[in-house]
Formats: C-alpha cells, sequence, structure tokens
C-alpha cells in the first residue's frame, strides 16, 4: 500500500502559515494598545507629580504657573489623542479578531478533511492487508493438499 498523502497539504501548510500571521497581527495589536494605556497613564501621572511640586511650593512664580497650565494642557491633548488611538485600535482589534476566526475554520476545515481522508486509507489499507493475508492463507492451503 502506498504511503499516505493528502492533496491539499500544500494548502493547508499555506492556511496554517497565515492563521499564524493573522495571530501575530492581534498579538501586536494588542500590545500595542497595552503600551497606548500604559503611555497615557505615565503621562497622567507624570502631570500630577507637576502639580505636586508646584503646590510644594510657598511662592509660586508665574512663570511656574504658565508652565504647568501649558504642561496640562498638552498632557490633556496627548491623552485625548491616545484615547482616540486606542478607540480606533479596539475596533481594528475586533476586526481583526473575526480574521482571525475565519481564518482558524478555513484551517480546521481541513484538518477535518485530512482527518476524514487519512480514515478511508486507513480503511483501505486494512482491507488491502486482509485481502493479501487471505490470499496468503489461500496459497499456503491449496499448497499443503495431496495432489
Amino acid at each position: 500500500m502506498k504511503k499516505f498523502s493528502f492533496p491539499l497539504d500544500k494548502l493547508r501548510n499555506y492556511r496554517q502559515m497565515r492563521f499564524q500571521q493573522e495571530e501575530a497581527r492581534l498579538q501586536r495589536m494588542l500590545a500595542e494598545i497595552q503600551f497606548l494605556e500604559q503611555q497615557r497613564q505615565a503621562l497622567l501621572a507624570e502631570e500630577m507629580r507637576a502639580v505636586d511640586r508646584v503646590r510644594e511650593l510657598t511662592v509660586i512664580p508665574v512663570e511656574d504657573l504658565v508652565s504647568l497650565d501649558l504642561f496640562r494642557q498638552w498632557s490633556e491633548h496627548e491623552r485625548s489623542r491616545m484615547k482616540a488611538a486606542v478607540s480606533e485600535l479596539r475596533q481594528q482589534i475586533e476586526r481583526q479578531r473575526g480574521v482571525v476566526m475565519q481564518s482558524k475554520k478555513e484551517l480546521e476545515m481541513l484538518a477535518h478533511l485530512r482527518d476524514r481522508s487519512q480514515i478511508a486509507w486507513r480503511r483501505a489499507a486494512d482491507q488491502e492487508l486482509e485481502s493479501n493475508v487471505a490470499e496468503l492463507v489461500t496459497s499456503r492451503w491449496k499448497g499443503s493438499e495431496p495432489a
């Protein structure tokens, strides 16, 4: 009996590679969103530290108040920009999850076809083996009959 081969193995390998690429893209997006959230929190913490430093002063120069106000405005703008980026990224992540799920379904479908094909091949191999054994037994039995 010939060795088992699945005619769609190249397609299965391609889909496996595609699934891994899409999964990696999703992981990068999730890491990016986490990074943006950390940056936003760090910016907020820096703003709070700057406010606390100014509050600790007994005499607050006008330049420090102006600088603090400008920093707070910039910080608020940056946090707002990061929040919008996170929101957009969340939408992209949802779309990417759909792509990953579709890719996984396609891969599973081929795996199922491969399994069914392998079961049919095993069944045929078992039948061939049975047939060969039966022929061998029959030929030995015929060879041992008195003439």
